[in-house]
């Protein structure tokens, strides 16, 4: 997921990073407010996945912070039991 912000998701109406423990996955944070874009994605063979953002090159983008934060559901998840994988977040900003 791509979001403008690291410390408020305007979504959930909470301060960034939100610990994920009160939603039963204790140890996984949101650091990503997620309301750029939600971007659905499939593991290749390895177990990797690669993602290309093109940005083009217009001044209005300088100074425009992006976060990344990926969120998958892991190999032994069930609908009964689910088990949630998070990244750590990355924060970029716009420049040139």
């Amino acid at each position: 997921m791509i979001g403008w912000s690291a410390s408020f998701s305007p979504s959930l109406g909470v301060p960034l990073p939100a610990e994920l423990a009160e939603l039963g996955f204790p140890g996984c944070f949101l650091y990503s407010s997620a309301d750029a874009a939600t971007v659905p994605f499939m593991l290749d063979p390895n177990g990797d996945y690669e993602y290309s953002l093109p940005v083009p090159n217009f001044l209005k983008f300088c100074g425009v912070p992006l976060v990344f934060q990926t969120l998958m559901l892991g190999p032994s998840s069930t609908p009964a039991n689910a088990e949630l994988l998070v990244s750590n977040g990355l924060q970029c900003l716009g420049g040139n």
